[in-house]
């Protein structure tokens, strides 16, 4: 009996189980691979799917959406798997020269499924998607397309009916969509997000001089705070600015990092108002100092620790403006890794700040290990050593919308092993009436509601951030105006194309074009010119910017006359604006080029498309925002601040000429505009 080991069961047999099927999908790669040991994309088809399946399993927003695009890729498994009943008539299909490229082309949509499903399902990514004038519905649309003619060439058989399927598209694409007020959230700040993701490491910790903190002017009791762990003196940064001095020691060298690399992330978040600013450190009368943005009224968990109760309308409101700052984290690609209510400080405004950002970690890299984990607000898979994940933050929020509610920490007074398996085995807090208003009712309602779905057992089952977001906006929108506190507190229980099998007469992937046309033999350009016109019209992005370019720059064999016709030029220009719009950078680079020449006309397009390619990664192009910002070009405000930023960015990405303008902006006036002289080709 030890040695029996028994398959995973799907607990809903009735329907297709994408995270029981992932479990299967390994071992049927081996047993293909074998099979056909000479045919790499089978295998190579298996292991994206399964890394589509389990990308969906933690998406962050537009659940729905991914879960339509994994139940549609789930028949590739049970197709190869038929495949090894049918092994002789099967290896005379593979011989077929159609058949193949059909699968290689299988493979290709599979490998960009598995981006759109990855962008669509993460909050740092999925903002950029609609930036690029390209709707979801859209993408999802020609992907989906694109597999289903595969899978109809190939004769695999779908899992799913093709109207029960359009229905599951057509539901998802209706009821998800990422709130314009969250892409508006996050977009305000899309600077600060994308240096957090690629430039964290470059950023140094800012010494303040102690000269620029002086004395509290109020000199009342509550400028200096003192516990057994923290020492907190208010003082006056610069002379306007309230702070929060925090004496701290470091015993090793692994606190010392620990804590720099909080710091460092607290600072690069240090334009989100939901999340309490960092200035800096200083050292005052020989004891370091963090330097914080002051908040008067304490942490949240202080406010509530007192006899009075704090209104619903106002928990609806401090719930709403802690997810902002949750959103706008992991937007960031970072998680907080310990959220309850004595990390949220609170203003003398009832603001709400995420702090504490101790155990904080950007998502690439993984877990961390805690010495004092707090098991009262942790996953029940985290408890089990799993991985965080955003639907660990999830969870530990649903705690937090408990504890602000009943203002009691959860499982208060219970050993840590006890919580830990009572939780494991689904147990969670009691979830009654903590509002005694009859007016209060729906919204308490909803609220309860709100928690219960955010600690769901299962991590997929989770609601997702940004419904949660809508949800508590609406709330916070129908609570009515009310004073903070409103009485004693209470006390409460505990593309789709045909493939022409003609178009060329061998497989010729797109890199083997590229490198053809590197040869600059006008036979070998002609091949390539064929391999970019049969990539393109399989909806290939890159080989739509390299026909844009052949029809453009007269590489193609008769160039010469075809770049003289003006309908080939309106062609080009038409394809590479898609390219460009599908994100290829070199596409963006040239587009940009070609807007160049006109500035004055293009200066909104220009910036656009400048920006798009920064994003992904032009070097040139960051440089050039840094230049455009710094002197207030294409029509824009001169804006220092945000130019220097940029030329940083190129500079550490190894840019000579954001380097030269770093080194000689200091000995320039801060008034001068910053041009090359066309006679020395420096800056004047």
């Amino acid at each position: 009996m030890n040695n029996i080991q028994l398959d995973p069961i799907n607990p809903d047999p009735t329907k297709p189980d994408p995270i029981y099927i992932a479990e299967n999908i390994i071992t049927t790669t081996k047993s293909i691979s074998s099979l056909f040991p000479t045919l790499a994309p089978v295998g190579v088809i298996l292991e994206i799917v399964n890394e589509i399946l389990k990308i969906y399993k933690q998406a962050e927003c537009n659940k729905e959406i991914a879960n339509a695009m994994a139940l549609r890729v789930l028949s590739v498994e049970p197709a190869i798997k038929f495949l090894e009943l049918q092994r002789p008539e099967y290896k005379k299909k593979f011989r077929n020269l159609q058949y193949q490229e059909t699968l290689i082309r299988l493979k290709n949509t599979l490998e960009n499924i598995k981006v759109f499903v990855f962008k669509v399902t993460h909050l740092s990514w999925v903002t950029k998607m609609f930036s690029d004038h390209k709707s979801i519905e859209e993408m999802f649309k020609t992907l989906a397309g694109e597999y289903d003619n595969c899978m109809q060439i190939l004769k695999f058989k779908m899992l799913i009916g093709f109207e029960e399927q359009r229905r599951i598209d057509d539901e998802s694409l209706t009821d998800e969509k990422l709130p314009d007020e969250i892409v508006r959230l996050i977009r305000v700040h899309s600077q600060e997000v994308n240096y957090i993701n690629e430039n964290i490491d470059c950023f140094k910790v800012k010494r303040i001089d102690s000269n620029f903190l002086q004395d509290s002017r109020n000199g009342s009791r509550t400028d200096i705070r003192q516990s057994k762990s923290k020492h907190v003196t208010k003082r006056v940064y610069k002379g306007s600015i309230d702070v929060a001095c925090v004496k701290y020691k470091v015993f090793t060298e692994e606190e010392k990092d620990l804590l720099d690399e909080s710091l460092i992330i607290q600072r690069e978040l240090f334009e989100c108002q939901n999340i309490l600013k960092f200035y800096g450190l200083s050292k005052i009368d020989g004891d370091d100092i963090v330097v914080f943005e002051w908040a008067e009224l304490g942490n949240l968990r202080e406010i509530y620790s007192k006899e009075n109760n704090i209104s619903l309308a106002y928990k609806v409101k401090i719930a709403f403006g802690i997810c902002e700052g949750i959103i706008f984290l992991n937007a960031s690609g970072v998680y907080h890794h310990d959220i309850n209510c004595k990390n949220i400080m609170m203003t003398i405004n009832n603001e709400p700040k995420l702090a504490n950002f101790v155990y904080s970690r950007k998502r690439k890299d993984g877990t961390i290990f805690i010495k004092c984990p707090s098991f009262n607000w942790m996953a029940p898979e985290k408890m089990c050593n799993e991985p965080y994940t955003q639907k660990c933050e999830i969870f530990s929020f649903g705690m937090l919308m408990w504890e602000l509610a009943y203002q009691k920490i959860p499982y208060e007074g219970i050993e840590n092993y006890i919580i830990k398996e009572n939780v494991k085995k689904g147990g969670r807090e009691i979830c009654d009436f903590f509002d005694l208003k009859p007016e209060n009712e729906s919204i308490q309602k909803k609220y309860i509601e709100l928690i219960q779905r955010a600690w769901k057992h299962l991590p997929e089952e989770r609601i997702e951030i940004s419904e949660l977001y809508t949800e508590l906006s609406n709330l916070a929108s129908n609570s009515p105006t009310t004073f903070f506190f409103d009485g004693p507190r209470n006390i409460l229980p505990s593309k789709t194309n045909s493939l022409s099998p003609n178009l060329y007469p061998s497989l010729i992937t797109l890199n083997e074009g590229i490198n053809l046309h590197r040869t600059k033999k006008p036979e070998n350009r002609e091949r390539a010119w064929n391999c970019f016109v049969a990539h393109s019209e399989l909806g290939n992005p890159v080989a739509i910017y390299w026909k844009a370019k052949y029809l453009l720059e007269g590489y193609h064999p008769n160039g010469s006359e075809r770049q003289m016709e003006e309908d080939t030029t309106i062609e080009g220009l038409k394809l590479l604006k898609y390219a460009a719009d599908e994100g290829v950078v070199d596409a963006q680079m040239q587009y940009i080029d070609i807007l160049e020449v006109d500035k004055n006309k293009n200066k909104v397009a220009l910036r656009d498309y400048l920006t798009r390619a920064s994003i992904n990664g032009d070097n040139d192009a960051t440089y050039k925002l840094g230049v455009i910002y710094y002197n207030g070009e294409l029509g824009l405000e001169i804006n220092r601040s945000k130019g220097l930023s940029y030329l940083k960015v190129a500079a550490e990405k190894g840019h000579e000429g954001a380097r030269e303008i770093i080194r000689e902006i200091g000995s320039i006036n801060n008034s001068h505009v910053l041009t090359r002289c066309e006679n020395c080709n420096k800056l004047c």
